[in-house]
């Protein structure tokens, strides 16, 4: 396999990965019939909590990671193999803060349309006085 080809493939790791930790979430979650306990301490379910934030994560993690990796997937029909792989390996510095800005952004702008910002949430503006 070429260079460049593996960087393409590259970009589906975080999506195959996210799938088989979806199968292993719903297999294991369709096995167990009682909630899981903050204090356990098996392995096993160790295991069922790391999956299940990776799972549920994807809210926090896809939209940043498609705006990477569809940039990264146009960058590597640009420029040549040697200059990919030094900006793929800052890939996960660009990508942690993207993340934090996407998270950041549905803090402080959540969709139901409360915000700190707003308000009728009873939070006041920079300057004014909370009445």
């Amino acid at each position: 396999m070429k260079a460049r080809t593996y960087v393409r493939l590259s970009l589906l790791i975080p999506l195959l990965l996210w799938g088989i930790c979806l199968l292993f979430f719903m297999v294991a979650s369709a096995a167990v019939n009682e909630p899981v306990s903050i204090l356990s301490t098996s392995v096993f379910e160790w295991i069922g909590r790391f999956t299940a934030f990776y799972v549920f994560g994807i809210i926090g993690w896809i939209l940043p990671y498609i705006l990477l990796a569809s940039l990264l997937l146009s960058l590597s029909w640009i420029w040549e193999t040697r200059i990919l792989i030094k900006v793929y390996a800052f890939s996960p510095i660009a990508m942690t803060l993207l993340t934090l800005a996407f998270v950041n952004l549905l803090v402080l702008f959540p969709w139901d349309g409360t915000s700190p910002a707003n308000p009728y949430t009873g939070f006041a503006y920079i300057g004014q006085v909370a009445q």
